[in-house]
């Protein structure tokens, strides 16, 4: 049987919304619908593809492009920062509030979705304290059952297996135990994690 060709990755941007309650960490997450063409009635972090919107004149240098996988696209790296905070606006309803709004936000890592699926992308995950939004949970109605939810409880929700690794990736971020930064990626269709070291040691590469 001849295969079809695989699609190209689209780039993607992912905002974990976090917050302290009672010494553990909830996350805000909302499950898409079950007729969604892409991870149909599974619980997810707001997010989407890259706009031309995104994409500003204005360019600054992003110390964790390389981490990224953007080459040397800095208007890309950019554009992605401000995909994370766009999404998580038009899909929970919360406006991130600062001088710096890409300042705020943690570089948690990417994935990119199985060679054969029928849409795929090439997803960045980024976090940001709830500290730093302001607004009411609602949102475009693209996520349903908005909520707060303790990571350990959103783990035994119905997840993809990249929303499972990239909660337990925050937790790690947040705990200060992350030297390494992940892209999850899938080789024969099973899941494969390679690591690239923070900065500091960029002679490794993937």
């Amino acid at each position: 049987m001849v295969r079809p060709t695989p699609k190209k990755p689209r780039h993607a941007a992912s905002l974990i919304v976090y917050r302290n309650a009672g010494g553990r960490t909830e996350v805000l997450l909302g499950r898409r619908h079950a007729r969604a063409r892409f991870a149909p009635d599974v619980y997810v972090f707001p997010g989407g593809a890259v706009d031309r919107s995104d994409f500003s004149n204005s360019l600054a240098q992003d110390p964790l492009a390389a981490h990224m996988g953007v080459g040397k696209h800095a208007a890309l790296a950019q554009a992605l920062r401000v995909a994370a905070i766009r999404e998580a606006r038009e899909e929970t309803g919360l406006t991130l509030v600062s001088a710096d709004e890409a300042s705020c936000l943690q570089y948690i890592g990417r994935a990119i979705t199985p060679v054969f699926s029928p849409v795929r992308y090439h997803a960045r995950f980024f976090a940001a304290s709830a500290e730093h939004f302001e607004g009411d949970i609602g949102g475009d109605g693209e996520l349903q059952h908005l909520h707060w939810v303790s990571v350990e409880k959103a783990l035994n929700y119905r997840l993809i297996d990249v929303t499972t690794f990239m909660l337990q990736e925050l937790e790690r971020e947040l705990q200060g135990e992350r030297s390494r930064l992940p892209l999850f990626t899938y080789y024969a269709n099973s899941p494969r994690v390679l690591y690239r070291p923070k900065l500091g040691n960029e002679s490794s590469i993937y």
